[in-house]
């Protein structure tokens, strides 16, 4: 039975500050980089910070950042939200929990 990926951030030195209504400014001390993000980005991010070392199952990741942004549920808000932590996890700002079905 698969389970949904828990998101973890990388260390705890990522700060989200707005810029804009719609647009963040994140910065991940660990590699002195930063990026500008959208809404869900850094809903998403903000999230998975609050989590701390427990991390956040991607199914209540996904059902609290739709509910913050009052944004529906459907396949596309899913989508685009699985491919914004892949990319997070592609920069090295968040990871996931490796399971057995990982493997």
């Amino acid at each position: 039975m698969n389970s949904p990926p828990v998101w973890f951030t990388i260390g705890n030195e990522i700060r989200i500050q707005p810029i804009s209504d719609f647009d963040f400014a994140v910065f991940n001390g660990l590699a002195w980089d930063s990026s500008v993000v959208n809404a869900i980005d850094a809903t998403l991010l903000a999230c998975i910070i609050d989590a701390a070392s427990q991390g956040v199952a991607e199914d209540e990741l996904l059902e609290q950042t739709s509910r913050k942004l009052d944004l529906k549920r459907d396949p596309m808000f899913v989508k685009y939200s699985q491919e914004a932590l892949a990319q997070m996890a592609l920069v090295g700002l968040i990871c996931k929990e490796v399971t057995v079905e990982d493997r």
